[in-house]
């Protein structure tokens, strides 16, 4: 095994809402780079559980973790527990790291550590979006000069651009390696979340003062769900901690669903019985007035009027 950094280099971004790249994506074998970065991803120790088929292909066989392009992932029941000697029970970000450690979505830095505070790269944010829809595209067609066929974040940076949940800083560059910014973390969530379908409405805007003209209604929105404060700096390097939580935050966001047909009256519309009964002996009154009044009027009948046929 070649000498690697363990690591989640992250990708993702949204900067100038620029024009998408072309991608043509295309089926192809897994050499020993993709098996060992999509065993990361997934929370594993690659030399653990990457093995070589008959064919002489890399494959992840330990019968739970999806493939480096994706497909079916196993959600624990339980949560499991954390290798980090970094993340401690108590700690803040506790919960939100377990959460994407036992749903395979983000591992460790090393297999003990989970450095929250470290900055998190563009392209780690594609890979986990892109492993989380279980997506078996594979790129073969890049329009980004920095983003080139075969590393390990090509496929799944121009798949998060492809579905419009991430868009490169320009026409022609992606940085896929470069920091994660808070406003670009919550646009990008904002975008995943209208593409699954959810109702991003908000019902009363909140200006976040740091954020960008094209991030303020997706900072807005996160406000409104408190995924970030008001007073947040959106432009600040957004740490791994803060990446684990917003996905654990978000995760149970559902899709737009049709209202109940059932109404309930509130509360205060209620009438006492008392009145409703009164209520009720005076429509009776006015009824019995009304048919009293129809019988005096009623014009007599025709007695020219022809008899129908029997």
């Amino acid at each position: 095994m070649k000498n690697r950094k363990y690591g989640r280099m992250v990708a993702m971004a949204l900067a100038a809402m620029m024009a998408m790249p072309t991608v043509a994506f295309a089926a192809t074998t897994w050499d020993e780079d993709t098996a060992y970065y999509g065993a990361l991803e997934q929370g594993k120790v690659p030399e653990e559980v990457m093995k070589q088929d008959e064919m002489g292909q890399y494959v992840i066989s330990d019968g739970t973790a999806t493939t480096p392009e994706g497909g079916e992932t196993t959600t624990p029941v339980e949560p499991v527990a954390l290798p980090f000697t970094d993340v401690k029970e108590g700690d803040a970000c506790y919960a939100a790291v377990q959460y994407v450690y036992t749903n395979k979505l983000m591992a460790g830095t090393t297999d003990t550590t989970f450095e929250p505070e470290a900055p998190l790269q563009r392209a780690m944010l594609a890979q986990i979006l892109y492993n989380k829809e279980g997506a078996k595209d594979v790129a073969t067609e890049s329009k980004y000069t920095d983003v080139e066929i075969g590393r390990w974040y090509a496929t799944a940076s121009l798949w998060a651009a492809d579905k419009g949940l991430m868009t490169g800083v320009s026409e022609t560059e992606f940085a896929p390696k470069e920091n994660l910014t808070v406003e670009q973390l919550v646009q990008i969530l904002y975008n995943y979340a209208k593409f699954k379908g959810v109702d991003v409405t908000v019902a009363t805007a909140t200006d976040v003062a740091t954020a960008s003209d094209w991030a303020k209604d997706a900072m807005s929105w996160a406000v409104s769900l408190k995924l970030v404060a008001a007073d947040v700096d959106a432009k600040a390097d957004a740490t791994r901690a803060q990446v684990a939580e917003m996905l654990m935050l978000t995760a149970d966001l559902k899709g737009t669903e049709a209202p109940a047909t059932e109404t309930t009256v509130p509360a205060e519309e209620v009438k006492p019985a008392e009145e409703v009964k009164a209520e009720e002996t005076k429509t009776e009154e006015t009824k019995t007035e009304t048919t009293t009044e129809a019988k005096t009027e009623a014009p007599a009948a025709d007695a020219t009027a022809e008899t129908p046929a029997k």
